[in-house]
């Protein structure tokens, strides 16, 4: 009876506490939360208040089918929420809804930071607010320039990677992202 009760308690911790949801644990220097469609990983150094506030949803919601769940109330859960709620609503956008689509997100301090990872990937210089790498699956933004139009832009990239089989010529890809971008909260 005893070893029922305890395999019910396991049971119950592993369904509604996932292992891979830890919010504001620090790890290697990174503070990481897990959602429904990133992993997001922001620098130590980084204001997470002023990277909330940078991150402005405002009537992103708008027309919306859905809405993700939130999950805490961790300053960091707000951003995770507000991540899930872009990469929704660029789904629903671009009518592409690739199926279990996971990228991972890392939030730098400081742009020159993401310059010199830049530089670090492609082997050249580049002048960018934020990237993502289809290779690594991961999307890079700096603190310093991020915003809403920003993440809707770099959500519109991971999803029309995920999409196609064959990917799209770039200059196709990036008007995609860029409608993304500008049709966000209307």
């Amino acid at each position: 009876m005893q070893k029922n009760k305890c395999c019910i308690v396991v049971l119950f911790v592993l369904v509604f506490f996932p292992a891979g949801i830890a919010y504001g644990q620090v790890l290697d220097g990174w503070i990481t939360a897990k959602g429904h469609f990133c992993t997001l990983y922001i620098g130590e150094d980084v204001d997470i208040k002023q990277l909330n506030r940078r991150i402005d949803t405002y009537r992103v919601d708008f027309g919306l089918s859905e809405r993700p769940l939130r999950l805490t109330s961790a300053p960091e859960s707000e951003i995770l929420y507000k991540f899930d709620l872009v990469f929704l609503k660029v789904q629903e956008l671009l009518d592409m809804r690739p199926g279990d689509i996971h990228v991972d997100v890392r939030i730098y301090r400081r742009k020159k930071e993401l310059d010199k990872l830049y530089v670090e990937i492609f082997s050249e210089r580049g002048d960018l607010v934020a990237f993502y790498v289809f290779k690594l699956n991961t999307i890079f933004a700096c603190e310093e320039k991020i915003s809403v139009a920003v993440v809707a832009h770099e959500v519109a990239h991971c999803i029309i990677d995920h999409h196609f089989t064959v990917a799209p010529p770039k200059k196709i890809a990036e008007m995609i992202a860029h409608y993304a971008e500008r049709h966000l909260r209307g």
